[in-house]
């Protein structure tokens, strides 16, 4: 089965298990399996302007129509849930037994533009990236342990940027790492 992944950027840990069903909050996201994900970034809306006032409903139309979209095309949309480190990104996995994978990757493009990458920017504006809760813990302890003085307001990848001294961003980057490993070891894990 052919594979390609994607970053995609969210804000609610709402999501697709296949087509249908909601990943929880908790879920983080992953690239497992051996899946590809393609080195550009997040595809760019087609000039659509940002919806306001997103709800979680309004995400979870957008997902479920991009879905339907691909599956019109015999690809198919896993959302593996939200990345832990800022809770804005998920990795959406398109696969298909039948459709060579670059042929995927524009079948995706096309439906992520026609119905999700305006709603995906608006999340990214209107809502605030959050650390997973349980990592945060984590990586906070073990900046303390190397004797980095953190606030306890951090809740994400920017606030531990702002608190950790520019001459430790290299322990800061070795705790998120280590750690993100540790609580998801099937997970990439990235930090700005």
């Amino acid at each position: 089965m052919r594979a390609i992944t994607s970053f995609v950027v969210v804000a609610l840990a709402l999501g697709l298990a296949g087509c249908t069903s909601k990943t929880p909050a908790s879920q983080p996201q992953g690239g497992i399996d051996g899946e590809t994900r393609p080195t550009a970034g997040p595809i760019k809306s087609n000039g659509s302007s940002i919806p306001e006032n997103l709800t979680d409903a309004d995400y979870a139309e957008a997902l479920r129509l991009t879905s339907n979209c691909m599956a019109k095309s015999n690809v198919e949309l896993v959302n593996r849930g939200l990345n832990p480190v800022n809770g804005h990104e998920a990795i959406l996995t398109y696969r298909s037994a039948s459709v060579p994978g670059d042929k995927v990757f524009e079948i995706a493009r096309v439906c992520r533009a026609t119905h999700l990458d305006a709603v995906e920017a608006g999340f990214r504006e209107q809502h605030p990236a959050l650390m997973a809760p349980e990592l945060m813990k984590a990586i906070s302890k073990c900046l303390t342990d190397k004797g980095i003085s953190l606030t306890g307001q951090e809740k994400n990848s920017q606030d531990l940027t702002d608190v950790v001294p520019k001459n430790r961003r290299l322990d800061l980057l070795d705790c998120v790492h280590d750690n993100g490993r540790k609580m998801y070891p099937a997970l990439p894990i990235t930090f700005p």
